[in-house]
């Protein structure tokens, strides 16, 4: 059934074309101001009191006993004729404007009608609640607008995954045993946060690693970068504090959630009359070929300290005591998340205090002066190094 799109106002007499409904005002209302309007808005006018009943005596209803009873809805309205229909008018604008508040939608249409014949019979109050209305609603769109180009998109490479450990995800080079860890990343100008795989160089049979670098992705950069300033730092807050949680998941996808932690202590810091490189490399051999190793930059590797007052070594159950004594140990969740946030990353130097009980002995002025400088400056040290990292327990059980 097809419904009518118009309605003449005055008798509510429906019409499936305009041009009908403008004819039908011309010849049955000639004297009267009759007015047409869509169905729709016809609809929401009643509802809202924007038309009202006129006050002209009504002729009796039509017998409904002539119309067929297969007639559709459409062939009964036009049956019944323009005299027998209510009659309604359509309230003047002014008295729409003076509501305290515009509740539907034809009183706040009638805010916006930019006719002419209205700017001049409007008093000051009306016009000025018309240009209020007018820039209400341009800062509206322009707030919907805002919101739409200044949400930020970012992606994490677990969004992009098909299957654990495919290539784009975990697996950088196809072979998940190669992996000594991962450095989380976050970018600033694409908002990517990620993990970078850090593994043995197995193929080249050297000591040195392999390292994941960020690439920013086109697609990211071209949506977030007419980001606002705030909104941009913001989006990087929120990364961040995430990251430890991130990298949690994937080292638990990784080792299947049998983490284990191991710490090798590192030489004590070169003292100023030294080489520099001297105690500089770190290196970790392959845990299925040890003729091969990894190697680390100490100079290069982020650096925690952990003393008394924040945890560490002054609670013989902390994992940081535990590995020391132990040389491995075991994480529980939480513990994993911590170490992961001092480091954002599977490994690092960790700074242990111990404090000057290992370095009250009596230094002899018998040495060269180049000794005594070194055995002053040792003697001043009140820390010791570690090299900590994280990996699977089935493969420090070989």
């Amino acid at each position: 059934m097809r419904l009518p799109g118009w309605i003449c106002v005055t008798c509510e007499k429906p019409f499936a074309r305009k041009w009908n409904a403008e004819r039908h005002v011309y010849t049955q209302h000639p004297d009267e101001s009759a007015q047409i309007a869509s169905w729709v808005d016809y609809l929401v006018g009643r509802l809202s009191g924007v038309y009202i009943a006129s006050s002209r005596k009504r002729a009796p209803p039509p017998n409904l006993g002539q119309v067929k009873t297969s007639t559709n809805v459409f062939d009964f309205l036009q049956h019944v004729r323009p005299s027998h229909a209510a009659e309604y008018t359509k309230r003047q604008v002014a008295a729409v404007q003076t509501r305290k508040s515009a509740t539907h939608l034809q009183d706040i249409l009638h805010i916006f009608e930019p006719h002419e014949g209205y700017k001049q019979s409007e008093s000051l109050t009306q016009s000025m609640t018309r240009e209020f209305g007018l820039e209400l609603a341009r800062q509206s769109a322009r707030n919907v607008i805002n919101q739409q180009i200044q949400r930020p998109v970012s992606a994490t490479p677990e969004q992009l995954r098909l299957t654990p450990f495919s290539s784009n995800f975990l697996i950088p080079a196809g072979n998940e045993n190669e992996i000594f860890g991962f450095r989380s990343h976050m970018c600033s100008k694409c908002l990517m946060k990620e993990h970078l795989a850090v593994s043995y160089s197995i193929d080249n049979h050297t000591d040195a690693r392999v390292e994941v670098k960020h690439y920013c992705r086109p697609d990211l950069l071209a949506y977030n970068q007419n980001l606002d300033d705030k909104v941009r730092a913001s989006s990087v807050e929120l990364m961040r504090n995430t990251l430890p949680s991130y990298l949690k998941k994937v080292v638990n996808l990784w080792t299947g959630e049998k983490v284990v932690l191991l710490a090798i202590e590192l030489p004590g810091e070169s003292p100023p009359t030294s080489e520099p490189t001297a105690n500089d490399r770190i290196k970790i051999p392959y845990p299925r070929n040890p003729k091969t190793s990894i190697t680390f930059h100490r100079s290069m590797e982020k650096q925690v300290e952990l003393n008394p007052g924040h945890g560490g070594t002054a609670n013989p159950n902390h994992w940081s005591s535990r590995v020391i004594r132990q040389g491995r140990t075991g994480l529980t969740q939480d513990e994993l998340e911590e170490f992961l946030k001092m480091q954002n990353a599977t490994f690092g130097i960790y700074k242990i205090y111990v404090g000057n009980k290992d370095n009250c002995n009596d230094i002899h002025d018998k040495s060269p002066p180049q000794q005594q400088q070194k055995q002053d400056w040792t003697q001043q040290r009140p820390t010791s190094c570690y090299f900590m990292y994280l990996s699977k327990l089935h493969e420090t059980s070989k």
